[in-house]
């Protein structure tokens, strides 16, 4: 709840000042932003923990040439994960918005 409450108050002040989303970082882009890695770790070890899980309810035509279905979803919700864990850590480590894309 705090993160979509924070959120919104972003996209709020992004609305208010469109200069202030690409060039403002503030104390509340550094909370919601180290909130967001934090939840992509936990969501890491969530998913390897629970591995085994991951590809049940899987129809067998959908990975025909996949031996592992788990291991495979596994793979790329962790490509998926590191890659959001770089992409906050990236902007809370240039503290600018408008330093990214």
């Amino acid at each position: 709840a705090a993160a979509g409450v924070g959120g919104a108050g972003l996209l709020w002040s992004a609305w208010a000042s469109p200069d202030s989303w690409l060039l403002g970082f503030t104390w509340h882009h550094q909370v919601l932003f180290s909130m967001a890695v934090g939840h992509w770790l936990v969501a890491i070890f969530d998913d390897c923990r629970t591995r085994g899980v991951l590809g049940r309810g899987l129809g067998k035509k959908l990975f025909r040439s996949a031996r592992d279905p788990s291991g495979l979803l596994l793979r790329m919700m962790l490509l998926h994960h590191a890659g959001a864990i770089a992409s906050f850590m990236a902007l809370l480590s240039l503290r600018r918005l408008g330093a990214v894309g």
